[in-house]
Formats: C-alpha cells, structure tokens, sequence
C-alpha cells in the first residue's frame, strides 16, 4: 500500500512539474534560414512571390508531388494565394496567402493549416542586394499552445523543420541560377508592372 502512495506520489510531482515548467517555456516558435543567391532581387523575388513559381522549390510541395495545388488572386499581389489538398500524413489542407509585400524587397504571408491539425502560422522572405548576388532570408513564427507545444517548440521543431527550409532555399537557389537571361528578364519585367 505505501508503495502505491509512492508511486501516485512521484506522478503527481512528474505532472505538476511538467506544467510548471511549460509555464516558463516559449510561447512563440521561431525559425530563421537564409542563402546567398548569384542573381538580382528581382529575380529571385518572383520566383517567391509567385505561386506557381514557388511550388517548383517549396519543400513542402516535394513531400507530395500529388497534391492538388489551386491559385486565387493575381499572383505577385498583396492578396493572392495558394490553396493545397493532400495526403494527411504528408502535407494535409491549409493555404497560404501573400499579406504584405515590398518589391523586390520584402513577402509577408499568413498560412492557415486545415488539417490534419487546424493552426496558423506567419512566414516572411527579404531580399538583399549584395557583392555577391541576393541574400534571402526565411523566416517563420508560430504560436505555441501550452502545454505540450512549447515542449515541442522548445525540443523538436527546429529539428524537423530547418532541414526543410535549408533544402527549399537551395532549391530555390538552384531554380533562380538555372534561369536564362531572357527569361530573368521576362520575370523582372512582369514584376515591375505588377506588383
């Protein structure tokens, strides 16, 4: 019998334990890569702003070449976006949606995830001009909900996502340096009427 009460005892402490310190654990998760690209911003840029570009590098459209992939809105513009439906254990349903951008500089996005886990985050790309070509950088938040996300947060999901993102930059990369002059200069000029 005492050796019941021990035992409920220890997880009685393991569980308050485990609340407390999620207590103290970030409530926001945040995620950041980048990559040096050989060409302008303004090339670089409209292979993110648009959709149907970014679908080609996207990690996540990778994880499954299946999925049926719809546009809305004018691609390159505050307001666009891109709709998925997929397998669930894979990339699921959501959408994500251009909220703000600056040419050539700066996209700001909202993504809404429907399943299989309802949730949103935000992502944002900016693109410098250097020596060297573009420096873009990646960059994501999203909430954690307490308690078990922020362990999450906390222990896994840099993990899991930064090699996906590190992999959609350098595909990203490779899609942008691949580009002929012509068609770099197509793209620019389309995103100079544009957006």
């Amino acid at each position: 019998m005492k050796a019941l009460k021990k035992i409920f005892y220890i997880i009685v402490l393991l569980a308050a334990v485990f609340f407390v310190v999620a207590l103290f654990l970030p409530k926001e998760f945040v995620l950041e890569r980048e990559v040096t690209i050989n060409k302008p911003a303004e090339v670089v840029f409209a292979q993110v702003v648009n959709f149907e570009n970014r679908v080609k590098w996207s990690p996540w459209a990778a994880l499954d070449p299946g999925a049926e992939n719809t546009y809305e809105g004018t691609m390159g513009e505050i307001g666009s976006s891109w709709m998925w439906e997929g397998d669930p254990e894979k990339v699921g349903t959501g959408s994500l949606e251009i909220v703000n951008l600056k040419l050539g500089q700066l996209i700001e996005t909202k993504l809404v995830f429907v399943s299989p886990r309802a949730g949103e985050a935000n992502g944002r790309f900016t693109f410098n001009q250097t020596d060297t070509g573009t420096k873009v950088m990646w960059h994501f938040d999203q909430k954690l909900a307490y308690p078990v996300e922020r362990y999450v947060g906390m222990f896994l999901l840099d993990g899991m996502l930064g090699p996906k993102f590190e992999s959609g930059l350098q595909k990203l990369k490779t899609q942008c340096e691949a580009l002929p002059e012509e068609q770099m200069e197509e793209s620019t000029a389309k995103e100079e009427g544009g957006a």
